[in-house]
């Protein structure tokens, strides 16, 4: 009984964050659209330029209204969109819904623990939605260029594998309360919070800037005489992020 309170607690509490995420997803929008790079770049060289004549002002109106649709919801993933890795992206998914639908089969004996973590990477995928609009619509970049973003986006993966990773080795050792773990899913519940918090506090509360390295770059030392990385490079715990989401396949 214990365990379904503090399963639905958990539950409450990620639709709790889920709620502040899209606030401030709302207020990304409604700065984006007044005060975009591109809006903003536009009125400065309004403001100085010499008066010009009416064609001439409608043309610098155009390129405002151009930086205003530049902060829309649909050019937020123009990133994804507008290249293969993004129509492969959308390609897959039913595809996968598939997989899911079939895994599901009761012939197919998927330790109840698998089926949830399969099921889980679903979240992951949502939630790179919000983190890319974050991304674009705050700083101007795409995803994979906000360390921060990109490094707690991508932790729901890592926390997905984990959980195959138990519910098969619950079947192969015959541990049935392995297999079908209250409480790794309530560990899923309670990352996939932090993430959403994380996201929905990171830059209002916690002044994360475009390049604020994830987990405050935890483990990065600085060598003299190397030559300086990029600033989107990917920090330490980013790097650990992304190695240990094959790793656990393997």
């Amino acid at each position: 009984m214990a365990r379904h309170r503090s399963a639905r607690l958990l539950r409450t509490c990620c639709l709790a964050a889920a709620g502040l995420l899209l606030r401030h997803l709302h207020s990304c929008f409604a700065m984006g659209l007044t005060q975009s790079p591109a809006s903003v770049l536009s009125k400065q060289r309004i403001a100085a330029a010499p008066p010009r004549t009416v064609r001439q002002v409608g043309v610098e109106v155009d390129v405002v209204s151009a930086g205003v649709l530049d902060s829309s919801l649909l050019t937020s993933f123009a990133d994804q969109a507008g290249n293969i890795n993004g129509a492969l992206f959308q390609g897959s998914l039913p595809g996968y819904l598939l997989f899911l639908y079939f895994l599901g089969y009761r012939g197919n004996n998927t330790p109840p623990l698998v089926q949830f973590g399969f099921s889980f990477l679903l979240v992951f995928v949502l939630l790179t939605i919000p983190s890319g609009i974050i991304s674009k619509s705050s700083y101007g970049l795409i995803l994979a260029d906000s360390d921060w973003i990109h490094g707690t986006a991508e932790s729901l993966l890592t926390c997905t594998n984990i959980m195959i990773v138990l519910g098969f080795r619950g079947a192969l050792t015959g541990e049935k309360a392995l297999a079908d773990s209250s409480n790794a899913r309530n560990v899923a519940f309670a990352w996939l919070f932090a993430v959403i918090v994380a996201l929905a506090a990171g830059i209002p509360a916690m002044g994360f800037e475009a390049h604020t390295p994830f987990l405050a770059g935890l483990g990065g030392v600085a060598i003299e005489g190397l030559a300086k990385e990029p600033v989107n490079a990917l920090s330490i715990p980013n790097w650990i992020v992304h190695w240990s989401t094959v790793f656990e396949f393997l």
